[in-house]
């Protein structure tokens, strides 16, 4: 039951938040806000993202967007090269589509190889290898997407990262130090610009920035010194009206309100109980600290901080659950912010699969976590080992309830067929299972409210939802696996996209 009271918390804190009418800081005192916007093989989005963020800098006015496209991209692009005579066999195979996006996930956006597919049906091979290779060599890359769009918005520059192996921490490292020291040229005040890391399928409230300002001002008012992390959850639910119908359909639906119960009963509630004032601060709670993470969608960073704490961790797989760690063993408060960003939910269940595995890295590299937190932030109080041990025990306490959702919810269902009086078993498994679909519930409900839903949560999206919390363990329980691997064979995992 805590999930849900916490998710009915959530959204009342949401709507609740002050009156973006308010006034906001004006001038010099205006936060200036750098949006960040890491791209890798986003040629479906990125002019959608670009306008839409483009849009917000302009309307909030002290702000700029800086894309930053990597060259790992064109390297990935060389090898993926030699798999086109592949492609080309499949389709003079006939394959299905959904099976070309699962093989060949990463070669070709989506929608060209549904085209192909339709353009070669029938075709003999040498036909379908000659459209493959004039369909992949007239996709552009990212990157030069990127450069066409940065001439047509006055407030988009695009940076490119030249690392051929290189994790969006890298991308997002280095077009901070790049467009931070501009601003400085330029006579821009540092102290005063933050961060704004997104990523290509963000679609933030349009008032993000201005809430983000009212919020940055009303926190340096009441502490004296302004925040240095702030963060804003995302909702799952951006392409929901897009899912298909069926039995897939129903289980990406489970997907995206799973995920944004995840945020609305967890990650919220805790930023609201990790910000707390250095002022305010008792000993019980230095006794045992609060433990919040962060993520690297809607993470605003204080400009000095990030450049005092060398930018985002890149020496663990996931850098957001890492800085989020560091930020927690430092006593740095995360702050969130009253506004939600809508983000997609993965398009495929092999997606969703894929997704929850990357995820999980961060509790695999926990050796690695407590090794930096030894070290400590440049510049920021280092923990004793007890503060550390007290917050990895936090993380992976979560880590294992996430291992055990899907056995746990499993033996739940199964409770009428091992229980000695099966109607006393079947009573209990309802209510058992209630708990979980509750929120989800919840969420639908929201949405209702706002207008982005006509109907209430129906029986196949229930049983999706349960389908999805019977495999929620499933990416976590790979990764474990992967993470063995790799400490047995000394492998090389790279973070990967789980989608596009």
């Amino acid at each position: 039951m805590h999930g849900t009271a916490s998710t009915v918390s959530s959204l009342r804190w949401l709507r609740t938040a002050p009156d973006r009418a308010d006034p906001v800081p004006s001038g010099q005192a205006r936060p200036f806000f750098v949006l960040a916007l890491p791209m890798l093989r986003e040629q479906r989005l990125i002019t959608d993202t670009v306008s839409l963020f483009s849009r917000m800098a302009a309307d909030y006015g002290r702000a700029c967007v800086v894309v930053v496209t990597t060259a790992r991209e064109e390297a990935e692009r060389d090898r993926a090269a030699t798999r086109l005579p592949d492609l080309a066999a499949a389709l003079a195979a006939g394959t299905p589509v959904d099976r070309l996006n699962r093989t060949f996930r990463g070669l070709l956006p989506a929608a060209q190889l549904a085209g192909l597919a339709e353009t070669c049906r029938g075709s003999t091979a040498a036909d379908c290898a000659a459209a493959v290779q004039a369909v992949f060599e007239a996709l552009p890359t990212t990157s030069q997407l990127a450069a066409d769009l940065a001439r047509d918005y006055p407030v988009l520059r695009h940076l490119h990262y030249p690392g051929p192996r290189g994790t969006m921490a890298d991308q997002v490292n280095h077009a901070a130090r790049v467009e931070l020291d501009r601003l400085a040229a330029d006579g821009v005040d540092t102290s005063g610009v933050y961060l704004a890391q997104y990523t290509a399928d963000s679609r933030p409230d349009p008032d993000t920035l201005t809430v983000a300002a009212r919020r940055i001002a009303d926190l340096h008012q009441a502490t004296g010194q302004p925040p240095r992390v702030l963060q804003q959850s995302a909702l799952f639910l951006a392409n929901l009206p897009t899912f298909p119908t069926g039995p897939a359909g129903r289980y990406l639906t489970g997907a995206a309100l799973l995920q944004s119960r995840w945020s609305l009963a967890h990650e919220i509630p805790t930023w609201r109980r990790h910000r707390r004032p250095a002022a305010t601060r008792t000993g019980l709670r230095l006794r045992w600290p609060r433990y919040a993470h962060c993520t690297g969608h809607g993470l605003f960073l204080h400009a000095e901080t990030f450049l005092r704490w060398g930018g985002l961790p890149t020496r663990t797989m996931n850098e957001d659950l890492a800085l989020g760690f560091l930020a927690s063993a430092a006593g740095v408060p995360i702050d969130p912010i009253p506004a939600v960003e809508w983000a997609d939910s993965p398009t495929t269940p092999a997606e969703v699969i894929r997704q929850k595995r990357q995820w999980f890295w961060s509790y695999v590299d926990y050796p690695t976590l407590l090794r930096l937190a030894a070290t400590g932030l440049p510049g920021e109080h280092t923990a004793p080992g007890g503060v550390r041990g007290l917050l990895a025990a936090q993380g992976l306490g979560r880590g294992a309830i996430w291992l055990a959702t899907s056995p746990t919810l499993a033996a739940t269902l199964a409770l009428p067929l091992a229980a000695r009086r099966p109607a006393a078993g079947l009573l209990a498994a309802a209510a058992a299972t209630g708990i979980y679909l509750v929120p989800g519930y919840l969420i639908v409900e929201e949405l209702r409210r706002r207008g982005l839903r006509p109907d209430r949560l129906h029986a196949g999206e229930v049983a999706g939802l349960l389908a999805v919390y019977l495999t929620h363990s499933a990416g976590p329980w790979w990764c474990l696996a992967n993470g063995l691997h790799r400490a047995a064979t000394g492998h090389r995992y790279v973070h990967d996209k789980t989608e596009r």
